[in-house]
């Protein structure tokens, strides 16, 4: 319940600051805001659209919540997801076989490829002492300027003015229920196996219990090398099939372009900064950073409040809940310290009979 309260409490002061910035600046704040949830919400395109977003912070953000919260400090969703991205095309655009033999031949190689990568860190790191930190924020690197290569060179698209590949064959790209994408229920049923497996199995109390406190994993007989691994390459796998669902989805652009998702794994770090602990506070972030984003579009056109704004809203929310999520803790420590003192105080001067 507290969780909750400050979760709420964060995103209001976040709007109401947005709404301050916006009138500051001469826009409407409540129109605005009107204007970004319903053309998110409010008809089924724009919903599709949001679900779709949504479905892509879910993996992004499970990547980098099972990271952090298992003691890995993985920065490397960027790179993960391009290797996961680019191992998907180059399947999509020659395997013309079944979907029910494609998509998911996909997928695996995707994830696959997303935990190799992320699993070459955490080696640099085992073998070498490296921190992960500064190595997968690197790798970021060797993955963009290898994907701007491949997409200028040797997979461009002829017939194209920009450097991108060719897409992907239609048959490979996901199918839709309604105008919603198969991501979106496939990233939900991923959500849940990875949110049961971190309850509530043995290895996800020893992930937890690295997170928490190292030292005492290591001293209760966690294998704690291993679990670093292990979950730097499930972080990597999350990672990967995000790069997946970019390229397979039906609301995307199904070819490979440069620096594909790179707003997208920042906003998976940002979702898995302000959900903490609370791994369904990833899926409530999530939907939350998808309609605001999905939105900013069309609220530009209606109010032409600029859709950056979104951009510094995400910023502001984070700051603010995740301020609230540590002062708060304090602030109601020092109430329950003070009421125990008076409390103490009082028994210590009542008269003795």
């Amino acid at each position: 319940m507290k969780k909750t309260v400050v979760v709420i409490l964060g995103v209001l002061l976040a709007f109401i600051v947005g709404a301050i910035l916006l009138s500051a600046q001469g826009y409407h704040p409540i129109e605005s805001y009107i204007s970004m949830f319903k053309n998110s919400l409010l008809t089924k395109i724009a919903l599709g659209n949001t679900l779709a977003r949504m479905a892509i912070f879910i993996m992004l953000g499970l990547a980098a919540y099972f990271g952090f919260n298992s003691g890995v400090s993985n920065l490397g969703l960027f790179g993960q997801l391009l290797m996961g991205a680019l191992v998907a095309t180059l399947i999509g655009q020659h395997l013309n076989a079944s979907p029910v033999i494609a998509i998911p031949l996909m997928l695996i190689a995707a994830a696959i490829a997303g935990g190799v990568y992320s699993g070459i860190a955490a080696l640099f790191r085992l073998g070498f002492g490296m921190n992960e930190f500064i190595t997968t924020l690197m790798m970021n690197f060797i993955a963009k300027y290898l994907i701007a290569y491949l997409v200028t060179n040797p997979m461009r698209d002829p017939n194209s003015q920009w450097p991108m590949s060719r897409p992907i064959l239609q048959s490979n790209v996901f199918s839709r229920i309604g105008d919603i994408d198969m991501t979106v229920f496939l990233a939900i049923l991923i959500f849940i196996i990875v949110f049961l497996y971190w309850n509530f199995t043995r290895r996800g109390y020893e992930f937890r219990l690295t997170g928490a406190n190292n030292l005492f994993a290591r001293l209760g007989g966690c294998e704690v090398n291993k679990n670093f691994f292990s979950s730097m390459v499930i972080s990597g796998v999350l990672a990967g099939i995000a790069g997946a669902f970019l390229i397979m989805g039906s609301t995307q652009q199904n070819k490979l372009i440069p620096n594909l998702g790179e707003t997208n794994a920042s906003d998976g770090l940002m979702i898995a900064i302000i959900s903490g602990q609370s791994m369904p506070s990833v899926l409530f972030f999530s939907l939350f950073f998808g309609i605001i984003q999905t939105g900013s579009v069309g609220m530009q056109m209606d109010t032409n409040v600029p859709s950056e704004f979104t951009v510094m809203l995400q910023a502001i929310m984070v700051l603010f809940v995740v301020a609230f999520r540590d002062y708060s803790e304090l602030f109601i420590n020092l109430i329950k310290a003070r009421s125990k003192s008076r409390k103490l105080r009082t028994e210590d001067h009542e008269p003795v009979c």
